[in-house]
């Protein structure tokens, strides 16, 4: 195996630290992911739009609150007059009070003082006019619904928990190496639950519980078919507030997306994605939560801000070795080369016979996850992260404007020049006095966009417009093995992207479009090298798009198919069918090709060449209650 394809896995976390790295390796940007993110963001938008409608009810409320509480106080003052002893009356009060009496006066009936008689015993009574206060009526209506509610138990504000189990197990539909995997499953338990202390105050926590299953088609010399992985991660923990009208606040472990876009955004850089499983990962995952504070001010109906700080940070989730979607996925022909390496230490069969019993290949990819975050910026609050939004409402829809500071959440390798010289010709001497043979950065960078979204029945249209700072890019020369050039090299670009959508609902039938083309404004300092999987080493381009048939008895139908630069091209055919409400089964295939990595180096990679043997074959179930 030539040394050029070692690097490949490497440049597959190059792609992913592209523009529209996190969307592109979300969830969401899978198989059915595009429409559960679709209905996701809906879901997301119509709960927006529920609290500004409860913060316009409450702002419109408070004049009538207050006025509420000067009458309650003004009938409170009147009842303490009431209740306090009248100085006894001399005899000739006594004799004017019975004159009164028995004359025809105007009778005023005032419901703060005291019930007024009812018009027939008025009438018998006397004669008189009988005159009712509004002003007063209606202070003593809220004054008996005000001291009915307080004897009343207070209302029992909903709380809510939702528990979902979704399994998917896949088989590979071509084996290129004894190392890839052949069979994968990969089973979640998300749980989410809602506590509402107030109509004002409410508390979040939710998780994910992942367990991953898979094999390689046979034992190989080193290791043992099975893989097995179990671990948890929040997605939510938090305390949500209303601090006044207008004026909302969440701190803790939450999920932090920006923008409209489902899969090519340029806004979204603050979400941690799980990149473990690739494009295999189960659509619907909620998005790994970070500590971090929230605060959304909306001083007018049409307008709102939201402010984010990300004190810590939190790289990607990813596998480095012995999976197919790592950053260095295993070949046979890698490791042989690495035992007869240690030919003089130990003897090859020995090693293998002792790391085939007493090393599992899931503990193996601990060990270089553990290795890995070693090299992580430490979790200390000098790292943060943020965002400033404003979004206008109006009839013609919304527009925002974003500013975002952020670090690259995939790790960027940067080897030394005696390091590089070695990997290109291992037999070139080294004078061992290399301080800093490798090192693992995770640059920061900014992004300033405007996004929008507005609907022209029956489509819904949007929009982005972005610049980001200070990008890392990889470069990488032609060169056949051996020479330098083959080894990718970080460097940094500012880039300039665009992208629209175009979303269609009309039951049955939904599809949605997204396009995007970004554009490096410099190129890399060597004129020899050029961005890797940037078109003549400057462009970069794709669109993606989702068409869902659903029936109404259950049955979905579902094609997803997307083209990127390189060439690369994807197709996922799906067909779903819910059983119940809670219950629901699944086939489906997810194919991606693309041009084969030359045997040379070159800025011209593609996604579909990379992971041309990743194509699979699905069945799965969930299960919501």
């Amino acid at each position: 195996m030539s040394r050029p394809r070692f690097w490949y896995g490497l440049w597959v976390s190059a792609l992913l630290m592209a523009p529209y790295a996190h969307a592109q390796s979300h969830p969401r940007a899978h198989d059915r992911a595009a429409v559960s993110g679709k209905r996701e963001r809906a879901r997301e938008r119509a709960r927006e739009r529920a609290r500004e409608r409860e913060r316009a009810r409450m702002r419109m409320q408070e004049p009538e609150q207050e006025r509420e509480q000067e009458l309650e106080q003004e009938l409170s003052q009147l009842e303490e007059q009431e209740q306090a002893p009248a100085p006894a009356p001399s005899q000739s009060q006594e004799h004017a009070q019975e004159h009164e009496q028995r004359h025809d006066e105007a009778v005023i009936s005032d419901p703060e003082l005291g019930p007024a008689p009812s018009s027939s015993s008025s009438s018998a009574a006397s004669d008189g006019e009988v005159i009712d206060d509004p002003d007063l009526a209606a202070s003593s209506t809220s004054a008996g619904h005000s001291s009915s509610s307080s004897d009343s138990p207070s209302p029992v504000l909903p709380s809510e928990i939702h528990f979902v189990l979704q399994s998917r197990g896949n088989r590979d539909l071509k084996l290129d190496d004894p190392r890839e995997e052949l069979w994968e499953s990969t089973t979640l338990l998300m749980i989410d639950a809602t506590l509402r202390r107030s109509e004002s105050l409410r508390f979040g926590l939710g998780f994910v519980a992942r367990y991953h299953f898979a094999s390689l088609a046979h034992d190989v010399p080193d290791a043992k078919a099975p893989r097995y992985e179990l671990d948890m991660v929040p997605s939510s923990g938090y305390v949500d507030a209303s601090l006044a009208p207008g004026l909302h606040v969440r701190a803790g472990y939450q999920p932090v997306s920006l923008g409209r876009f489902d899969i090519f955004s340029a806004s979204n850089v603050l979400p941690v994605a799980d990149l473990r499983d690739g494009p295999a990962t189960l659509p619907g995952r909620p998005e790994v939560g970070q500590l971090a504070l929230m605060l959304d001010y909306d001083p007018v109906p049409w307008l709102s801000f939201r402010a984010i700080y990300i004190p810590f940070f939190m790289p990607n989730i990813v596998s480095v070795m012995d999976s197919d979607y790592a950053l260095f996925p295993s070949k046979q022909a890698n490791n042989d080369a690495v035992f007869t390496a240690l030919t003089d230490i130990v003897t090859p069969d020995q090693l293998r016979a002792q790391l085939k019993s007493n090393l599992l290949r899931s503990a193996r990819d601990d060990i270089a996850r553990g290795v890995l975050a070693g090299f992580a910026p430490a979790p200390r609050p000098d790292h943060p992260q943020g965002a400033l939004r404003a979004t206008a409402h109006g009839l013609f829809g919304e527009l925002s404007l974003t500013l975002a500071t952020a670090l690259e959440h995939m790790p960027t390798f940067r080897l030394s020049d005696e390091t590089i010289a070695l990997l290109s010709d291992p037999s070139a001497s080294s004078n061992g006095e290399d301080p800093k043979p490798i090192a693992v950065e995770y640059s920061r960078f900014g992004v300033i966009s405007a996004d929008g979204s507005f609907d022209l029945a029956p489509f819904s249209l949007g929009f982005e417009v972005a610049y980001q700072f200070h990008r890392t890019q990889y470069a990488v020369g032609t060169a056949w093995e051996g020479d330098p050039y083959a080894i990718p090299v970080p460097g940094y670009t500012d880039i300039a992207q665009v992208g629209g959508r175009v979303e269609f609902a009309d039951n049955p039938w939904l599809f949605g479009v997204e396009a995007f083309a970004a554009y490096a404004l410099s190129t890399p300092s060597d004129p020899n090298r050029g961005w890797m999987f940037f078109e003549s080493g400057r462009f970069l381009r794709g669109i993606a798009g989702m068409f869902v048939f659903s029936s109404d008895f259950g049955l979905v139908l579902q094609l997803g198919a997307a083209w990127l630069s390189g060439p690369s091209f994807v197709v996922a055919p799906r067909i779903g069918y819910d059983i119940t409400s809670a219950f629901a089964i699944e086939v489906g295939a997810f194919i991606i090709e693309g041009q084969a990595p030359p045997a040379f180096a070159t800025p011209i990679l593609s996604l579909g060449g990379v992971w041309n043997s990743v194509d699979h074959v699905f069945a799965g179930i969930r299960l919501a209650l």
